[in-house]
């Protein structure tokens, strides 16, 4: 069966005053299901977006469901007060088994529960809790979507439905207009039929409108609302730190407990009967008013793009399972930093990057990625242009300048302070008499010009510049913008694709530089002095390694939040063998005529995103789309469980990267998914400044 729903989207702009009503009782959510747009509510607008579509078909044993993730009826405003997220189209696809058997046991389904027959996705749980430290993290006290007490965390709308960062609008509770559409669909010689199908859950089970048969297996019995066996919890919640204390009003689902036959359905939200589309009777889920509104579990298996990821993940949510259900003990963070991430980091959230930072607003579109395949990515586009720091500098200019005038030199494993005192020692430093940057006078020869700057900074060094200090300044670059294409959903792979060095051509400039620092400049990596210990060897042995061969060149690990992209390692031999040296700012940062500015090294210049449980913080995400965060954590420990390509998974942050320590010359070692894309569009020649 294919299905297209109709024409262009409408959304229904609330005025405020809709979402309020009197006679509130913490769980009375049937006037909410029931309240359609309010009488005074301004007129409906049209929004730039496709036409909603889904289509349903048959393939062996499944059920193919497509979509665009687009409602087919009038929602909320969005953005709004309480959520600030606009509706993006994202084009999803499912497999559903077409024969559903019951397991043995019910398998938790949250967040992404099924899909409704117009496409759009019933979530259950949600990404907010309450924790000790009053920051977000994991707790048994997860705030209900649903509930008319969280109205203002979750800004949901009249359908129980609101916008994620991703631009997925998805369901909570009952579709209010969903059903009321499907309600007029059933009207048969002017009686309506309510028992109405919604959709189906992801382990192939139908899903209906809160309305069945007084005997489940009586057809022709009473039509009633089925109601929810959960009921609120008598009493208090713990008081901190053991809980958020007050009473049990429905603000969190473990307000909530099981009571066998205190209603119609079991522990699943569901029940065994007959309905119109199966007379002959099955398992099927209800979305009721009361909790859980949306299932939490599901009674059969999921699909094979489900359970391959393993339970507590939608047929998109791409990953391998956390190390465990319980996050480690929550503690407000001390790190600077712009904000605190989502329990789950396994996705892209474009709202984490620095609007300054981009070129255009971010995106979604259907690209290719890195191994020829197709997926939803989002298409970032940015100048490389740091927001928090300025660029430089690199080259002191004087061998008695301090080390405000220069950069620093990153070598196994230590961060040196490229100032007068270091370039006047260099032959020390590399116990080479042929090293000689600096002149008589003591001035230091440094690339002054575009030209010089782009002979030297390349693997063949023009013989001009052999011992000079390579400088690329700023000015001298055209205003490229670059495109980052990164997959919304990482694909978690058993496989890693090893990252390999750099094309030829594609980074000359790139091959700068030694192995990145620990951590921040001056705090995890120390600033050693020449005489602080033996010299360091040769260029030659300088014992940074290479990457691991058997890569596909990717000549970029990912973007920082600042739109600034992190580069493999660097191959710094040529470069060093001809005498020359090129440094990094205290960023981590350089300058090269075709890359523009990039980092090869994390020195926490950048925007950080800290951690809620004292867990390294987030500095950007890899180009497979899963998050990239600092080497160290709050406490200075580091993790020991690293995959080959730099990662590890845990129940908050799922699959993650951490950012190489000092000595190894590389942020990470290969990628666990799927690689985006990254190229100039265009280049704009820079604005002059007036003279």
């Amino acid at each position: 069966m294919n299905v297209t729903l109709p024409t262009t989207l409408i959304v229904a702009l609330i005025a405020a005053a809709g979402f309020a009503h009197d006679g509130h009782h913490p769980d009375d959510r049937s006037d909410e299901r029931r309240m359609q747009p309010p009488p005074g509510h301004r007129a409906m607008e049209i929004v730039d977006l496709p036409e909603p579509t889904v289509s349903i078909r048959v393939e062996g044993e499944y059920r193919v469901i497509t979509s665009n993730s687009l409602p087919d009826h009038p929602i909320g405003t969005f953005p709004n007060p309480h959520n600030p997220n606009a509706l993006r189209s994202l084009n999803r696809e499912f497999r559903i088994p077409l024969h559903p058997r019951r397991a043995d046991r019910p398998t938790r389904s949250s967040p992404e529960f099924g899909i409704a027959l117009n496409g759009i996705i019933f979530d259950a749980g949600t990404g907010e809790f309450w924790t000790a430290s009053g920051e977000r993290g994991r707790s048994e006290w997860n705030y209900d979507a649903a509930s008319a007490n969280n109205q203002h965390r979750f800004g949901v709308d009249f359908n129980h439905g609101h916008v994620q960062p991703t631009g997925k609008y998805h369901y909570h509770g009952v579709p209010t207009a969903l059903l009321e559409s499907r309600r007029a669909d059933h009207v048969h010689d002017g009686h309506a039929q309510v028992m109405i199908q919604l959709g189906w859950a992801f382990d192939g089970f139908p899903v209906y409108a809160p309305f069945g048969p007084e005997d489940p297996n009586d057809p022709s019995s009473d039509i009633v609302e089925l109601s929810s066996s959960y009921r609120l919890r008598q009493g208090h919640r713990p008081a901190p730190p053991d809980g958020p204390g007050g009473a049990y009003d429905g603000t969190y689902s473990a307000d909530y407990e099981y009571v066998e036959g205190v209603g119609d359905l079991d522990a699943s939200n569901g029940r065994t009967g007959v309905t119109p589309e199966f007379p002959d009777g099955t398992y099927y889920y209800v979305i009721t008013d009361a909790y859980p509104s949306v299932p939490r579990t599901w009674v059969g298996t999921p699909g094979p793009d489900v359970a391959r990821r393993g339970p507590g993940r939608g047929p998109r949510d791409i990953g391998p399972p956390p190390a465990g259900d319980n996050a480690p003990p929550t503690r407000r963070p001390s790190r600077g930093s712009s904000g605190v991430v989502a329990p789950d980091a396994r996705s892209v959230n474009p709202a984490f990057f620095i609007e300054d930072a981009l070129a255009a607003p971010i995106v979604t579109e259907e690209r290719t990625l890195a191994d020829g395949t197709k997926a939803l990515c989002y298409v970032i586009r940015t100048y490389s242009e740091p927001q928090e720091h300025e660029m430089g500098p690199w080259a002191p200019t004087h061998i008695e300048d301090g080390a405000e005038k220069g950069g620093i030199w990153l070598h196994e494993g230590e961060v040196h302070d490229v100032d007068g005192p270091f370039v006047r020692d260099i032959a020390e430093f590399y116990d080479d008499p042929k090293w000689r940057l600096h002149r008589e006078d003591g001035s230091i020869r440094v690339t002054d010009t575009k030209e010089a700057f782009e002979a030297a900074a390349r693997p063949d060094v023009d013989p001009r510049y052999n011992n000079h200090v390579v400088e690329g300044r700023p000015e001298w670059l055209d205003r490229n913008v670059f495109v980052y294409v990164i997959p919304v959903q990482p694909s978690y792979q058993k496989e890693p694709t090893f990252i390999g060095r750099p094309r030829r051509g594609s980074d000359r400039g790139a091959r700068l530089g030694g192995p990145p620092p620990r951590g921040r400049v001056g705090d995890d990596g120390p600033r050693r002095r020449v005489g602080d210990g033996g010299p360091p060897p040769r260029p030659r042995d300088r014992g940074a390694g290479g990457p691991p061969r058997g890569g596909p060149g990717q000549t970029v690990l990912g973007i920082a939040f600042n739109g600034v992209n992190f580069e493999p390692p660097a191959p710094v031999d040529a470069i060093l063998a001809a005498y020359t040296l090129a440094p990094f700012d205290d960023a981590g940062g350089h300058i090269n005529p075709h890359n523009g500015y990039h980092y090869h090294a994390v020195t926490g210049h950048t925007k950080e995103i800290a951690q809620p449980d004292g867990h390294a913080p987030m500095i950007g995400y890899a180009m497979d789309g899963y998050g990239l965060f600092a080497h160290t954590s709050e406490d200075g420990s580091v993790p020991t469980d690293l995959d080959e390509c730099g990662g590890h998974s845990d129940g908050i942050r799922g699959y993650h990267y951490h950012a190489g320590a000092a000595g190894e010359n590389r942020i990470i070692r290969a990628f666990r998914g799927i690689p985006g894309t990254m190229s100039v569009e265009r280049p704009a020649p820079r604005s002059q400044p007036d003279e």
